[in-house]
């Protein structure tokens, strides 16, 4: 049995669409936008640390780490973008009646559970490297530039994985998949 496989090669996603759905209907995507320079996503796990005396206590370093999940954030910088759909996630995916006004009954609502938005990064050239994150939020400052040639919106997202209770009950426990379910059959290259 070889030791390397020579199965190693560039990957080129190409052109990336960013999709969208919001809470209740998990296959109806809109298209947010198109990515300005592709989508670059950091995966990572959420870590806890066990201290013990072995080590000095909680000054030293852990005598062992848990496991508490993981979680996906991405950058998305667009040249193209949807302004409704941009509406829609600035109303955190329909807790906020009007975007940019916060009434009081709202704070402290939870957000992953029955906001969680859907993004699909569709990428046109090779959907097996398209990624879907079930439960995301609106993580960062959202920037949209107003230049003299062209705009550019950016903004922050973090996926997490879907609690209990999910409003995509099949999706609960999912952090990113490669889930194409709602994306019309001409966006697709097979």
């Amino acid at each position: 049995m070889p030791l390397a496989l020579e199965n190693d090669y560039i990957q080129v996603p190409g052109k990336v669409d960013i999709l969208v759905a919001f809470p209740s209907v998990y296959t109806d995507l809109f298209k947010l936008g198109e990515s300005e320079n592709g989508i670059e996503l950091r995966k990572s796990p959420m870590l806890g640390r066990v201290s013990g005396d072995r080590y000095g206590g909680q000054e030293g370093p852990p005598i062992e780490e848990q496991l508490f999940g993981l979680q996906v954030e991405a950058e998305l910088a667009m040249s193209r973008w949807d302004p409704v759909q941009i509406a829609k996630i600035e109303r955190m995916g329909g807790l906020l009646a009007t975007a940019g006004t916060v009434p009081l009954n709202v704070v402290g609502a939870l957000l992953h559970r029955d906001h969680g938005i859907r993004f699909l990064f569709l990428c046109r050239r090779d959907n097996s490297l398209s990624v879907n994150l079930p439960c995301t939020i609106w993580s960062s400052p959202q920037s949209s530039g107003r230049g003299t040639k062209y705009s550019t919106c950016r903004f922050s997202i973090r996926g997490n994985r879907a609690p209990e209770g999910f409003w995509a009950e099949n999706k609960v426990g999912v952090v990113y998949d490669a889930d194409l379910a709602g994306v019309p059959t001409n966006m697709l290259n097979a």
